[in-house]
């Protein structure tokens, strides 16, 4: 069952039971653009009480909103109620709501692109807020006042860039100056919330558009303050280090913004955004090594042998190459080093063991470990072959100063 198909079901069994149902927001205006919508979500004036009672799987995701999760085999659905917002003390959520009518809902909706219902039996649109001659325009703009909106949310400005940068649309003017005016007011945002739209701006058709937006804004300073502290200089090529990535998983999108920004700023940013501790040791760990790759031609084995070996690996060189290929430099060591990557010795088993070097005599404290590891390089390095020759190199170290 596709989402369409889901929706289009509740849809009908809203109206059967007497209820207005439409297909509303980003499903009506992805339909018109002609891409493939991710999901589906339904509005209506039947109250969150009535959708529970009228399907029988449903989650009450937010109900005190009006919001109502149904279920409909494998797929899940959003029923909204109709409704009219108070005010928005927190700048997220509106202090109560009033359930209305269809007008008074698209009114307080975000963006006249996202305030369009759909009557998916008749096939035809409602457009109140001229959001479909603004597609046509490729624009962005805010519903009525952008200043209300926003004071209302204040991820909304973070989401007119990414709905810039998603669709290749440009932000109104009036919008954009209520933009500018407000940016530094997206530090009150949860920072979970700020690091989504950042993703999706990183992953999305057009980052440098999103990027240079953020920038022109004022939004990358509360955002990404290592980035918006950049030079222009520095920064203009950092986009093009983003822009010459070949695929843009987040993290390593994110490391490619950062990489110039240093390690301990990195960090920071990673634990700000509020990454997962993997996350966050594979963006720390990209920014450290991404002035290794070019050593690769005079790297020893057991330099290359080891990071090559980091699972991180494969995103490490794909941040090289696009480094090299926005300073127009060679990928002599990208290609070198692509081509030791498949190699099955990069991380064999350890010859010698911590209890091999106690039972040498070896008292506990450092000095096992710098054994362990001289002996790690030497086999690495293929100057010690099996168990025996690393004991013996490890009876000789004991001998040595």
């Amino acid at each position: 069952m596709t989402s369409r198909d889901a929706a289009l079901e509740v849809v009908r069994k809203l109206r059967d039971a007497g209820f207005e149902a439409f297909f509303a927001g980003g499903c009506v205006r992805d339909r018109l653009l002609g891409r493939e919508p991710g999901d589906h979500d339904v509005a209506t004036n039947a109250i969150p009480d009535q959708v529970q009672k009228l399907f029988r799987r449903t989650v009450a995701v937010g109900k005190q909103f009006g919001v109502i999760m149904v279920l409909v085999k494998d797929r899940q659905v959003e029923v909204a109620t109709f409704r009219a917002d108070a005010k928005y003390t927190d700048g997220r959520h509106p202090d109560s709501v009033t359930f209305s009518d269809l007008k008074s809902d698209v009114l307080r909706r975000d963006f006249t692109i996202n305030g369009m219902m759909e009557d998916p039996v008749a096939g035809t649109v409602m457009d109140l807020v001229g959001g479909n001659a603004d597609l046509q325009a490729r624009l962005i703009r805010a519903i009525g006042d952008p200043d209300l909106r926003f004071d209302e949310d204040r991820l909304r400005m973070l989401r007119a860039v990414r709905f810039a940068a998603q669709l290749g649309f440009e932000i109104e003017s009036s919008t954009l100056a209520a933009v500018r005016r407000r940016a530094a007011e997206v530090s009150s945002v949860s920072r979970e919330r700020v690091r989504e739209e950042l993703e999706k701006i990183l992953v999305s058709a057009d980052p440098v558009r999103g990027l240079d937006l953020l920038r022109a804004t004022g939004l990358l300073h509360p955002v990404l303050p290592a980035a918006a502290t950049l030079p222009d200089d520095r920064w203009k090529r950092t986009v093009r280090v983003v822009e010459a990535l070949t695929r843009r998983p987040f993290v390593l999108a994110l490391a490619a913004l950062l990489h110039d920004a240093g390690r301990p700023a990195a960090g920071t940013a990673a634990r700000d955004l509020k990454l997962s501790n993997e996350e966050r040791e594979r963006v720390v760990w990209l920014v450290a090594r991404y002035a290794d790759p070019p050593r690769a031609a005079s790297m020893r084995p057991s330099e290359w042998k080891p990071l090559l070996a980091h699972p991180g690996a494969p995103d490490l060189l794909e941040l090289h190459r696009a480094i090299q290929t926005a300073d127009g430099a060679p990928l002599d060591a990208y290609t070198l080093l692509t081509g030791y990557l498949a190699r099955p010795d990069l991380d064999p088993p350890r010859l010698i063991t911590g209890d091999d070097l106690l039972a040498l005599g070896v008292p506990r404290g450092p000095r096992i470990g710098e054994i362990l590891q001289t002996v790690r390089e030497a086999q690495l390095n293929g100057e010690v072959a099996n168990a025996e020759e690393a004991r013996a190199m490890a009876a000789r170290l004991l001998g040595g100063p």
